[in-house]
């Protein structure tokens, strides 16, 4: 830890969950040792790599800024999980190891939060796809600078609401910087197993938070894979991980309904139904046998009743009439793709 003579003088830990990136992680761990603050720490979470990402890391294990965990592969949720128990650092960041970050950004995001007492803070990102021995921009939406005003300090529940109506609303943790107190007072973990697991931290801690801000800084580098999760076949592990999602937020929902306003009541609502609804329809899509399909519609429909604020039209036909909904959706996708 460059200039850290005890524990407490740690400003930030980056925790970075590490599993068959050997083409990457290099890339990855020098933008983190060659952040432009003092006194961080970088935890690498080997999660049961089976190529050669643990002998990579172990390259570097003598650096004082670096510690290495290496565990059996127990996903992306609990390997996150391992490292922020590990952190010691006043904030942490949480990095994607097939991906990087701009040299400034630790030391920039720290000093506004520490200027400003925040909970959370939040940036943009630049996407990218490698294309031989050069990266391509990838014009995805992840420059929000002309969406949201910049250094303005919101409470959680307005400023998702605010994220909400500009459409605005990103889920990526690495989109932010966290005040370690903070996620422990809120036990805010990440769901074991969970697909999307961003979907449900993200939100939960936003709703939460009482000091959040947004900076108009594009300091992380995403990398764009075929094999990633948005470009992997439908599965039914995929399905019940929406279900989750719905479950838990829908907890968070009923606990904390008296304190919300009603705009959030509202945004809330229409999210679990969105969610709902996707789960139906990739339902239908995914790989499996009927009776596994039925199996999850039916978990879906369990979900769902006995909660009026999620029987809209659309999900009722969807339960009621699914082969019918599911022709009436790959129509409509044939006209989009048009």
């Amino acid at each position: 830890m460059r200039g850290a003579n005890m524990l407490n003088d740690i400003k930030v830990s980056i925790i970075l969950p590490v599993y068959n990136v050997e083409k990457y992680l290099k890339e990855c761990l020098e933008s983190a040792i060659n952040q432009t603050l003092d006194n961080i720490e970088i935890i690498a979470i080997n999660d049961g790599s089976t190529d050669n990402s643990f002998e990579i890391l172990e390259q570097y294990k003598y650096s004082n800024d670096i510690k290495i965990i290496n565990q059996e592969n127990k996903g992306l949720s609990q390997a996150r999980n391992t490292g922020l128990k590990e952190a010691k650092g006043e904030y942490v960041y949480f990095l994607d190891s097939d991906d990087y970050i701009d040299k400034d950004a630790m030391r920039y995001c720290y000093e506004k939060c520490k200027e400003n007492e925040l909970d959370i803070l939040n940036f943009d990102a630049i996407s990218f796809k490698d294309n031989e021995n050069s990266k391509v921009d990838l014009n995805e939406d992840y420059d929000r600078s002309n969406m949201i005003e910049s250094c303005k300090i919101y409470n959680g529940e307005d400023y998702y609401n605010y994220l909400m109506r500009n459409n605005a609303y990103r889920q990526p943790v690495w989109l932010n910087m966290y005040k370690r107190e903070f996620l422990i007072a809120n036990n805010l973990l990440f769901y074991p197993g969970l697909i999307h697991e961003d979907e449900l931290f993200t939100k939960l801690a936003y709703l939460k938070s009482k000091r959040i801000m947004y900076i108009a800084k594009q300091f992380f580098f995403r990398r764009v894979r075929e094999n990633s999760i948005m470009t992997t076949k439908i599965s039914k592990n995929k399905v019940e991980s929406l279900i989750i999602i719905v479950e838990n937020i829908y907890i968070y929902f009923k606990e904390n309904e008296k304190n919300l306003n009603s705009e959030t009541i509202n945004n809330i609502t229409k999210y679990l139904e969105s969610l709902c609804s996707i789960a139906l329809t990739r339902n239908l899509l995914m790989d499996g046998t009927d009776e596994e399909i039925l199996d999850v519609r039916n978990r879906i429909i369990n979900c769902i009743n006995n909660r009026n604020e999620l029987q809209s039209t659309r999900l009722k036909i969807q339960i009621r009439f699914p082969k019918f909904y599911e022709k009436i959706y790959k129509i409509k996708t044939s006209i989009n793709k048009k």
